[in-house]
């Protein structure tokens, strides 16, 4: 692949407007040694040092994210659309959901019922692998590339997603694997992702209707009103 080095880049010298630090570091631009570059895929400016390929550190982000955001959006409205942008934010704030720790919580502590007595003396015994419990979230969110396979699912989206919220790395390193195992933890992650994703565009979705709905009945108010009202004779 080409690297940062090896690139055609030029300085960009329109894009960005009045900005006059980096993106990345927020350092300032300067004409010789920091000029500014433009980002191919959002069109903001930053240094030759926050780019890779001419992508910023948010969109690389993106689209290593895409395939996930594709299979969070399979079992919403067919109206509902995904605003990338967006979809970073909800991402990034996964670890303030109260869900995703109660969804936790709900594993462990199936995990810690107590289990059918030990077999007596000469029974078989049948080793048996513990599984979460059901919940609602399994019937929300369709199985899909997650649990058909949970592996490349993590291989693919999980380092992105470790990145784009520092917190959650930092609860992962306090619950696997002594909570929970490391594909529990993944499963549990990408479907709280997925349902935090539908709720966030499914109510985007409502208030913009609501508002379209409130606009037009606004304006039926207004053409009725201008219809009703008294014409007032002119003086001469």
């Amino acid at each position: 692949s080409t690297t940062m080095e090896s690139a055609q880049l030029h300085p960009d010298r329109h894009a960005g407007g009045q900005d006059s630090c980096c993106r990345g570091c927020s350092k300032s631009f300067k004409t010789i040694y920091r000029p500014r570059y433009v980002c191919t895929g959002c069109g903001y400016p930053f240094c030759s040092k926050c780019l890779q390929e001419r992508i910023c550190g948010r969109c690389t982000l993106a689209q290593q994210l895409a395939p996930m955001i594709e299979w969070a959006a399979l079992g919403a409205d067919d109206t509902t659309v995904f605003d990338l942008g967006a979809t970073l934010d909800v991402l990034s704030s996964l670890t303030q959901r109260p869900q995703l720790f109660k969804a936790f919580d709900e594993l462990t502590s199936h995990r810690r019922r107590p289990g059918p007595a030990p077999p007596m003396s000469g029974d078989a015994v049948e080793m048996q692998s513990v599984s979460p419990a059901p919940a609602e979230t399994e019937r929300l969110v369709p199985a899909g590339p997650v649990l058909n396979d949970l592996g490349a699912s993590i291989a693919g989206w999980g380092p992105a997603m470790l990145k784009l919220n520092p917190r959650l790395a930092q609860l992962r390193f306090d619950i696997v694997p002594r909570k929970v195992s490391e594909d529990n933890f993944w499963e549990i992650c990408f479907k709280q992702a997925a349902l935090a994703l539908r709720e966030k565009f499914a109510e985007q979705e409502l208030q913009e209707g609501l508002i379209d709905d409130l606009e037009s009945r606004l304006a039926s108010a207004y053409a009725s009103h201008e219809l009703n009202e008294p014409v007032t004779p002119t003086c001469r």
